[in-house]
């Protein structure tokens, strides 16, 4: 029974509950989701081919190693410009990473 559970990829199902989560299930308390199985219940999974589902998890593999470093640094920048930081208080930031 491991061997069979481990050798299960739900990333593809995982991928289709998160695009529908933000639309079933209601905000309580700013942005907090209310996560009740009847909620989740009305997400139609559809049956997807071995061949859909190598697809989707090639996609997912390459979003999960791709380099937001950039990304990160600019977010980075934007943060540090609201908090109206001087460069040495971004340099006493960033050397601690």
């Amino acid at each position: 029974m491991n061997d069979l559970v481990s050798t299960i990829d739900i990333r593809p199902q995982i991928t289709v509950v998160s695009f529908f989560f933000p639309q079933i299930c209601p905000t309580i308390r700013g942005d907090f989701r209310r996560f009740k199985s009847i909620y989740v219940s009305q997400i139609p999974i559809p049956a997807v081919s071995s061949s859909q589902q190598a697809s989707i998890t090639k996609r997912i593999d390459q979003i999960l190693a791709a380099d937001v470093s950039v990304l990160e640094a600019e977010i980075d920048a934007i943060v540090y410009d609201l908090y109206g930081l001087t460069k040495d208080e971004i340099a006493l930031i960033e050397e601690d990473r």
